[in-house]
């Protein structure tokens, strides 16, 4: 999905690109097609805005993890962390509209973004479940604080890959 491609976006997440995202999920109606998006940093493969699409009839070990509500939003918004997974991650879910749970996730992520902090994004559950995973591989991997054992696995964590 790229959202305004004319325009040739950088790929930055924006309030109305996650919300097209969210209709894209919904429309297809179907719990296993999820959408997944990669921030500069994060394994992004091209620089320009898109989020990828993918089909897998069976949960993510991500969506089956356990998770402990931290706080829910004004608008409803129900905001809680992952726990027993192996990535830090939040599970963004419900809010009085679709456009809510858009807003809430939109701004964690300009907040990221705007502090450079790269970050993946799984959209799951015909768009009623946002997962965001704050990410520091690369920088570790840059400082030299990764393992040669992870290394030599030559795999980048990209949103699929830290999905499980």
């Amino acid at each position: 999905l790229i959202p305004r491609v004319l325009d040739c976006l950088p790929q930055r997440i924006d309030h109305k690109s996650l919300l097209l995202a969210l209709h894209m999920a919904a429309e297809a109606a179907n719990p296993y097609f999820r959408l997944g998006y990669n921030s500069l940093g994060a394994f992004a493969t091209i620089n320009h805005l898109h989020f990828q699409a993918y089909y897998l009839a069976m949960p993510f070990p991500l969506e089956k993890a356990p998770s402990k509500k931290m706080v829910t939003t004004a608008s409803g918004v129900k905001i809680s962390e992952l726990l027993s997974y192996p990535v830090r991650s939040l599970l963004f879910e419900g809010g009085s509209s679709m456009q809510d749970l858009s807003d809430t996730v939109s701004d964690a992520c300009v907040c990221l973004q705007n502090n450079n902090i790269p970050f993946n994004i799984l959209i799951a559950d015909c768009g009623r479940q946002i997962f965001l995973m704050p990410q520091c591989y690369a920088e570790k991997q840059a400082l030299g604080e990764v393992s040669p054992e992870v290394l030599e696995t030559q795999v980048n964590p990209a949103v699929w890959e830290i999905s499980g």
